[in-house]
């Protein structure tokens, strides 16, 4: 329990961010705020900081003529802030706090030593000598957590490490968090300690107290709002007292280049406020602060509906593990606040990752235009791919950016169909026409350059280039060894890239009866076909046999394994899990060699808790292309896995803020910075769990990668508006199993042509055995294995009563 807080009683109330229960109905006259009680029909007044029952009267203020009070419940870690008005309540922001000390070691590992679970090299992100060097140990809590084939325990997964504290790179501390909005590029970064030469408003200044806190790193950490960028942080300053602080940049008064942002200081003991402080930006210097309370909740007020609309129209969820959705919506705000507008950044505030360098790299554009497509945020992602093809992308194809990396042209060009097949928007690819074919013409000369070799050669038809933007500029050998290699991900993104372009192309030239363009889309539809087949006949005859260890390498016909030399050292283990995760996101492998690469990764510590490594930290910013490779093979656990270990352990607990490359040697804290890409996986893989389409086939799966516990009795689950490429999808999924039933309602895209499936991973060893459309007669379902097939071009709303039996099984069926 943190200090300064009560525990809530067992019959208070505490119900979703809508619900009005519990909150005592008032009166606003003038600016008095009366409370009354309806059991004896009586009313008194109620000064500031008063308190009625478990809330607290905070402020009072006026919003269109509107007057409204601000009631809180500052008792509790977990209370609410309530905006009411005569009529009742009109708003509720819950607050979340967690803890950031490590405390007793016991709590972590699984039972296991630290030094047993971290990455070999887990103490500096510098490279290592060979004399120093350590090749990894096994990943032991992937193994175990996974065992049997069961889905894993998110509660399991969170207490494998202590959450993130402070962060140091490069000698200097780095950034917590951050808040800001997305009108201004000023961005106010929140720091763990106290830095005076960045902080606006130095909280050992207003609240000397804090400092112990901070010294003993034991601050906690939360948002408000459940999902809102708005920070909350708690210092301990003894057995039962804290300072609560509330940060927060509001929308009203931001300009393109200054950010307001609003500090709300509470000091709290035993439940009750103390002392209150509110300060709009600065300190107030010379003058008198006139800053009242009510300023604070308006802006705060505004704020939340300021949010709700640059998220608006965005798709939505109904599942049980509700922090899913704040988390993916927490994300896109991040994500938001770190553009300058449309202008693209890497990171925030800190030179070595927000610098204007960074602002070209491809990962940041198709991370970003990825995560707000699979949202339905299709005018967002519009905006970010015209200002990245007008600015960034050369009428040759080239880029204004130090790192290209070619196979990421590839996902460029995926970003760019999707875009098209998911908004029916054709404008933008007709605008760029001449950059996009000058991209296609680059990817094919290069794979037609790769054929000149024998066509039993491992390289034969394998796109060579530079694969990872660092190799331009933080490799010392760069001049000296031959980086122009075909990496194996380079023709597996250029297929996917090709297949996708060429289809669009060949459906906006039906729509607008242009031949040539129709034309071209068949040709490249060819070119990927054939490039299809070379990236897996690329992949298969790479596999090397050395000293009885059969692996694969990162370089098609390579005689080395990424293993054998530190990491980065040299071409062959430049960046093994961008390799791993690139592959899997395109589609091109089987299951077997999927589950080869993870196993071989698992065994030689290429992988924490399913996380790619770079031996030293789990690398954050590809998680999501790994997990669509998992999903695709329906490697279901393995994807939940790495889910929760991303979303628990790369991100701070409280105020979910991801880490580039991550420390988990939460004392040393090594971690590199935020970067926007990372930030984007959550998002990415929320949306694929409930709704994912076969990067082959285009199948359309709905509940792909939901949690069988899910499924538990009287369960239900859904998602409302999901965008896909034949047009939105709403379904939700309510369990009687206890019954022998689970009850399905599906609205089908409206575009035909959608291969539709409900995927159903009840508990149990329980599978589909018959369907009943309760609702239609034209519509006859078929079962296979765990999943209900509905006809190809079927469309409208299906209502389906699907009925189970149990199966004879072994610990890992493979219908399972």
């Amino acid at each position: 329990m943190c200090p300064g807080y009560v525990h809530r009683p067992e019959n208070a109330s505490i119900l979703g961010p809508h619900d009005s229960g519990g909150v005592p109905l008032v009166r606003i006259r003038a600016e008095h705020v009366v409370v009354e009680d309806a059991r004896r029909r009586t009313e008194r007044e109620l000064a500031e900081l008063e308190r009625v029952g478990n809330w607290t009267l905070m402020a009072t203020f006026e919003l269109d003529g509107q007057a409204l009070a601000v009631l809180e419940e500052v008792s509790f870690i977990d209370g609410r802030i309530a905006f009411v008005n005569d009529d009742g309540v009109t708003l509720i922001l819950p607050k979340s706090l967690e803890p950031t000390e490590e405390g007793d070691q016991a709590r972590w590992y699984l039972g296991h030593r630290k030094e047993e679970v971290l990455p070999a090299g887990a103490r500096t992100f510098e490279m290592r000598d060979d004399d120093t060097y350590s090749e990894g140990q096994p990943d032991i809590l992937r193994s175990e957590i996974l065992q049997g084939g069961r889905d894993p325990d998110p509660a399991a997964v969170r207490a494998c490490f202590p959450p993130i504290r402070k962060n140091f790179w490069e000698g200097h501390e780095r950034p917590q968090t951050f808040v800001g909005t997305s009108i201004s590029a000023d961005v106010l970064p929140l720091y763990y300690t106290d830095h005076s030469m960045v902080w606006r408003v130095p909280g050992t200044v207003v609240a000397p107290e804090i400092e112990t806190a901070i010294r003993s790193e034991s601050l906690w950490e939360g948002i408000v709002g459940g999902w809102l960028p708005v920070v909350r942080t708690v210092y301990p300053v003894g057995r039962e007292e804290c300072w609560e602080v509330v940060t927060f940049a509001p929308a009203e008064g931001a300009s393109l280049f200054q950010q307001p942002v609003w500090y709300r200081y509470l000091r709290i003991r035993n439940g009750q406020v103390t002392e209150a402080k509110y300060i709009d930006s600065f300190l107030p210097y010379p003058n008198a602060s006139d800053t009242k309370p009510g300023d604070f909740y308006r802006s705060l007020f505004l704020l939340h509906h300021y949010w709700e609309h640059e998220l608006e129209g965005s798709m939505r969820f109904d599942v049980p593990e509700n922090w899913i959705e704040d988390f993916s919506r927490h994300a896109l705000a991040l994500e938001r606040i770190t553009r300058s507008g449309n202008h693209p950044k890497y990171g925030v505030s800190d030179r070595a990752y927000a610098g204007e360098e960074h602002d070209g790299f491809q990962d940041l554009l198709v991370s970003t235009v990825t995560a707000n497509l699979e949202w339905g945020l299709f005018s967002t992602a519009r905006n970010y791919l015209d200002y990245y093809f007008r600015h960034f992308v050369r009428q040759n194809g080239s880029i204004n950016y130090r790192g290209p990396q070619i196979g990421k042209y590839g996902v460029m060009l995926s970003c760019l169909a999707q875009y098209a097949d998911y908004s029916d928007d054709y404008s933008l690819i007709l605008e760029h026409d001449c950059k996009i074919k000058s991209i296609v013409s680059l990817l094919e000369a290069r794979w037609e350059a790769a054929r000149t070799v024998e066509t039993g050669n491992p390289t034969y038809g394998m796109i060579a280039g530079y694969h990872e933007a660092d190799i331009n500029f933080l490799t010392p050998t760069l001049t000296t060894l031959n980086y122009e290699q075909p990496y194996l991900a380079n023709s597996a993104q250029a297929w996917r890239g090709l297949r996708d372009i060429s289809l669009t192309w060949k459906r906006i030239g039906a729509m607008r009866n242009d031949s040539e363009m129709r034309e071209r889309g068949t040709r490249i539809e060819s070119v990927a076909h054939g490039l299809f087949a070379d990236a897996q006949h690329g992949v298969e005859r790479s596999w090397i046999t050395k000293g009885g260890v059969t692996g694969l390498p990162i370089i098609a016909g390579s005689n080395t394994f990424y293993w054998e030399a530190p990491y980065r050292t040299c071409p062959e283990s430049y960046d093994e899990n961008r390799v791993w995760s690139e592959l899997l996101w395109s589609g091109i492998l089987p299951k077997q060699t999927v589950e080869r690469i993870y196993q071989i990764a698992e065994e030689r510590g290429g992988t924490t808790l399913g996380i790619f490594t770079n031996r030293y930290h789990i690398v954050a910013f590809l998680v999501s292309e790994a997990v669509h490779g998992l999903l695709q093979h329906n490697m279901v656990p393995e994807a939940l896995l790495v889910l929760y270990a991303h979303a628990f352990h790369a991100h701070t607990r409280g105020t979910w803020t991801v880490r580039e490359c991550v420390d988990l040697n939460r004392g040393a804290g090594y971690s590199t910075p935020y970067c926007n890409p990372a930030q984007m996986t959550v998002p990415t893989i929320a949306k694929w769990l409930l709704v994912f389409e076969d990067p082959v086939d285009r199948t359309l799966t709905l509940g792909q990668g939901v949690p069988r516990a899910w499924f538990d009795g009287g369960r239900s689950f859904g998602i409302r508006n999901a965008p896909t490429r034949w047009g939105g999808v709403s379904y939700s999924i309510r369990s009687n199993l206890g019954q022998g039933y689970v009850d399905v309602e599906v609205t089908l895209p409206p575009k035909a042509g959608a291969d539709v499936r409900v995927r159903l991973r009840c508990p149990d060893y329980t599978l589909p055995e018959k369907v009943d459309v309760l609702d239609r007669d034209d519509v006859s379902p078929q079962v296979e294995g765990e999943l209900v097939k509905i006809s190809v071009g079927t469309s409208g709303k299906i209502t389906m009563r699907v009925h189970f039996s149990k199966v004879v099984t072994t610990d890992r069926n493979p219908a399972f």
